[in-house]
């Protein structure tokens, strides 16, 4: 039974059983892959439904299926090798892929061991006993349309390649080799940054031969794989096996990258069972220290990320902006020299030939390694290039025409509200009122001033103006009433002169549009930047009335000075260094609700090893705040351009700023002449009736 359960685990079929749960998947022969349970239940009931699956598989097999037997006695200590190094380098529950090229699985004795199908599932049935991963099997064909559009949902975490070598045929086998780079390669989990195990099968490898290793190697450093080690037999002895590898930046086995020769880190002794050395297999393929090695680096002109000087032909000391700060921080702990390619202009786009242009291109296409320039991460971009942590936030809002100003006239009277300026009139009316009554109850002692009442409206009027009175009142009531009111003209007073140098100076603007649904309703026409508009809903579009492509940001910002009362949807970075490095920006309010947020990375090649080490160096410049500072100090910069034009922080006071002062002069004065000629023409009348 324990056969026919080996059986199911490795035999390809047209159904297979994968464990998790007890779950079943369902899976296409003509696909080429089959998934594996990582568990086994030791129950008799698991026992029996497994048995009886994998008795229904062998019969799938139109008797063509042969009874798994032992390992043959020239592959156990391959088998022992390989299970030894799956146990202690590759990680538990992540995906272990087992590949293998179809055209090996012809009927060739191996020194009279039987069937290449028998190693193939003997190495692979004790993968699976190990209990410790899913297993995904992969048997590639020539020819076939390398598309997958099942995805097991996570990356997976180790490689085992199982190569033939018979016949002295290295052509055939590196042919195998590459079929199965291609073909996992093209699945949607592929991790190049998985731990990847060659097993060199079928005859014996002489010294000689050794360069085969080598082009496989130099096959999946194209990938980007580097952490690879192959086990193969050698010539002599007969049953050890040797561990090949390379390390790409370690003369004299690489240099910066490239493959110079492959080496024997250790041996596996069959008969104890054990390396003979121990060594770590898979160390460091990275050093912190590049060794000055260089890294080409594609990036475009976009500020204030990256400022280029007007030639063309920059280098890393000419070339600015925050990004590029950041680079040179990450080289100088890295130890790597940047080399700049061919300034790139073109934006990133895939041509109908299936190509792709800027630093997009330049990365598929190993013209760089490195792309930078405010990349805003997205799930196509995933798709092809790696991206670093994020080390800036970009906040994307409305740009929005700041409101009409008040009329300077009015400036003085926007110092209160209109029924704050109600409210003291009226008081002022009732303190007229209150020290009249006053002065009449106290006639024996209070002066005839007090006895009028416009004489005590008067009096109140000129306390809230601080002017001095004719009259002191004389009677302790009046006195006590007058004090009151002399309390509160002083707050008044002393609020009104607060602010009124503020209103002078500034009225102020009238009701400011802030949010979208507000300049939806103004009708106000929008221009949206190229990048951003496919963040824009069709529900959205449909609403503003009038909106249009207005190209790059900096093309946006440019159009919205010329045309004022436009709304620009852009980022607040590039818009706050636009208004620094133009003199005719337009004057705009930022909505107080953000429209998006976009975390800016670097990307690299699919795969590229050089990540975990840039994302441990950008992590501690985020942590210290540099990118923030390095953003500042250029901002500053170009404010500083601009200092002659706005030096003098306080301007003396015009005839426009005292607009609402002179009116109120023109306005009092004319009223005054008004009352005086009626006063006048009053007198006159009565003169007339008394003769």
């Amino acid at each position: 039974m324990m056969s026919m359960l080996l059986f199911c685990a490795v035999t390809p079929c047209s159904i297979v059983y994968r464990r998790f749960g007890g779950g079943c998947c369902h899976h296409h022969q003509g696909d080429g892959y089959s998934a594996h349970g990582s568990t086994i239940q030791k129950t008799a009931t698991s026992i029996l439904v497994e048995a009886i699956l994998a008795t229904l598989l062998i019969i799938s097999r139109n008797g063509n299926s042969a009874v798994l037997g032992p390992v043959p006695v020239e592959y156990r200590s391959m088998a022992d090798c390989l299970t030894t190094v799956s146990g202690r380098y590759f990680p538990a529950g992540h995906t272990l892929v087992f590949s293998w090229n179809s055209h090996a699985e012809e009927k060739e004795d191996l020194h009279g061991a039987g069937t290449w199908e028998v190693v193939e599932t003997s190495l692979l049935a004790r993968l699976h006993l190990s209990g410790r991963w899913p297993i995904l099997a992969s048997r590639t064909t020539d020819g076939r349309d390398r598309r997958h559009p099942l995805d097991w949902g996570d990356k997976h975490g180790s490689y085992v390649m199982a190569v033939l070598f018979q016949n002295n045929d290295e052509e055939r086998a590196l042919r195998h080799a590459r079929n199965q780079i291609e073909e996992l390669a093209c699945l949607p989990s592929w991790n190049p940054r998985a731990r990847f195990v060659i097993v060199m099968t079928g005859q014996d490898i002489r010294n000689s031969q050794r360069g085969l290793i080598k082009v496989i190697l130099k096959e999946l450093s194209d990938k980007q794989v580097l952490n690879a080690i192959v086990l193969l037999r050698p010539s002599k002895p007969f049953s050890d096996l040797h561990v090949l590898t390379w390390f790409p930046f370690t003369p004299p086995s690489g240099r910066c990258g490239s493959l110079k020769r492959v080496i024997t880190v250790d041996a596996w002794m069959s008969d104890s069972r054990e390396f003979s050395l121990n060594k770590d297999l898979f160390s460091r393929s990275v050093p912190k220290n590049l060794g000055s090695c260089p890294v080409k680096v594609s990036t475009s002109h976009f500020p204030p990320f990256v400022i280029y000087p007007d030639k063309s032909d920059a280098t890393i000391s000419s070339v600015g902006g925050v990004e590029i700060d950041m680079l040179r921080h990450i080289s100088e702990a890295m130890n790597f020299s940047v080399v700049l390619p061919p300034r790139a202009d073109a934006t990133d786009s895939k041509l109908e030939n299936g190509t792709w242009t800027g630093p997009i291109g330049d990365l598929l296409y190993r013209r760089s390694d490195l792309a930078l320039g405010a990349w805003c991460f997205t799930l196509e971009d995933s798709l092809k290039v790696d991206g670093t942590n994020s080390y800036f936030a970009e906040e994307f809002t409305w740009f929005i025409p700041r409101a009409e100003m008040y009329p300077r006239f009015l400036s003085i009277s926007r110092v209160f509200a209109p029924d704050v300026w109600l409210l003291v009139f009226v008081a002022m009316l009732f303190a007229g009122v209150l020290f009249h009554v006053a002065a009449l109850t106290q006639t024996a002692r209070e002066s005839d001033g007090y006895k009028h009442f416009t004489k005590c409206l008067f009096n109140a009027w000129s306390v809230v103006l601080g002017v001095g009175v004719h009259e002191m009142p004389r009677s302790d009531v009046l006195r006590g009433i007058f004090c009151v009111w002399l309390t509160y003209a002083l707050a008044i007073n002393t609020v009104f002169q607060t602010y009124v140098t503020s209103y002078l100076v500034d009225p102020g603007h009238r009701h400011q549009i802030d949010s979208v649904e507000e300049v939806i309703e103004s009708g106000s026409e929008v221009f949206v930047a190229d990048f951003l508009q496919d963040f824009l809903s069709d529900d959205l579009l449909n609403q503003l009335r009038s909106w249009r492509n207005c190209g790059s940001a900096k093309q946006c910002l440019a159009a919205a000075s010329r045309s004022p009362g436009v709304v620009v949807l852009s980022g607040k970075v590039f818009a706050e260094y636009d208004a620094g490095e133009r003199s005719d920006a337009f004057d705009y309010h930022e909505s107080s609700r953000d429209f998006l947020h976009s975390h800016i990375v670097m990307v690299l090649k699919k795969g590229s090893p050089f990540l975990d080490q840039i994302n441990d160096v950008i992590r501690r410049l985020v942590e210290g705040g540099f990118p923030a500072k390095f953003y500042k100090d250029i901002v500053s910069k170009t404010k500083l351009k601009l200092l002659p034009e706005y030096s003098d922080e306080y301007v003396p006071m015009s005839v426009p700023h005292l607009q609402s002062a002179f009116v109120a002069m023109f306005v009092g004065t004319s009223l005054s002449l008004v009352l005086l000629a009626c006063e006048l023409l009053l007198k006159r009348t009565q003169a007339r009736e008394q003769t």
